[in-house]
């Protein structure tokens, strides 16, 4: 993947968009409070909580400046660092987005969400190996992390790891089946990012049978269809189908084919 001098990701911005919304996500919820953030300035605690509201809301050049100074007052808060990286992710400038979450790992050796956005970064900048690293170290330190799951089976599904990303998804699913929806739809996602592919949106669809979403499974059904896969007898053999054999959409489904 190219980058360019600014170290910005060769992909589209659409495609940083998709992904990003992960990790603000997994980073942006209800900001710590001061039992939280022990032995910090108080002016770093309302710093961070105006970033938080500023990146809520897409704010980033007051959510920036609200970071840089937070940063200044207190290098050591691994929190400002790891939210300056989405800023920085965001305006889809992927190098300093880097920095910013190696920093704030490297403050906070446990920090979850922090590892989820590292990968997410990885993933973009074509550091496949790296970021499958990042987001497993992330699941360990959060197994319920809806948007780590999510963002895993994105990069094993790069690789075509299908059976081991549907697993992930599945898994993505059951923690936050509307995860996807809230994320400027995830689900459709798979094209902004360029996993197009008839045997990727099959996965999809396994995944969401197997969390008994027959119309979600249904729905990338089709676009496995659009794409031209032909492994239709799977839908016999594959034992994720079982649970929604009798829905109603999916029998119509099959009978379109």
């Amino acid at each position: 993947m190219k980058r360019t001098r600014s170290g910005r990701s060769g992909k589209s911005g659409p495609a940083v968009a998709v992904l990003v919304l992960g990790l603000v996500a997994a980073s942006c919820g209800r900001p710590p409070g001061p039992a939280q953030v022990p032995d910090v300035p108080g002016d770093y605690r309302a710093l961070v909580r105006a970033a938080h509201a500023h990146l809520r809301e897409r704010e980033l050049a007051p959510a920036k400046a609200a970071l840089e100074r937070a940063v200044a007052l207190h290098p050591s808060g691994a929190e400002a660092h790891n939210l300056l990286g989405i800023v920085h992710f965001l305006q889809e400038n992927l190098r300093p987005a880097e920095e910013c979450f190696l920093r704030a790992v490297g403050l906070k050796s446990d920090y979850a969400a922090a590892y989820n956005n590292l990968g997410n970064v990885h993933f973009l900048q074509g550091n496949v190996r790296t970021a499958r690293r990042d987001l497993k170290k992330s699941i360990d330190l959060a197994p319920d992390s809806a948007a780590a799951h999510y963002s895993l089976a994105m990069v094993l599904f790069s690789q075509g790891k299908h059976e081991e990303g549907t697993a992930c998804l599945s898994r993505g699913i059951a923690l936050d089946p509307d995860f996807p929806e809230r994320n400027r739809n995830l689900s459709a996602g798979v094209a902004v990012t360029g996993l197009t592919s008839p045997e990727t949106y099959f996965a999809w669809a396994r995944a969401y049978a197997l969390q008994d979403h027959a119309s979600k499974a249904v729905e990338f059904l089709e676009k496995a269809k659009e794409a031209g896969f032909k492994g239709w007898k799977r839908l016999d053999s594959e034992r994720e189908f079982e649970r929604i054999r009798d829905d109603p959409e999916f029998i119509l489904f099959r009978q379109s084919l």
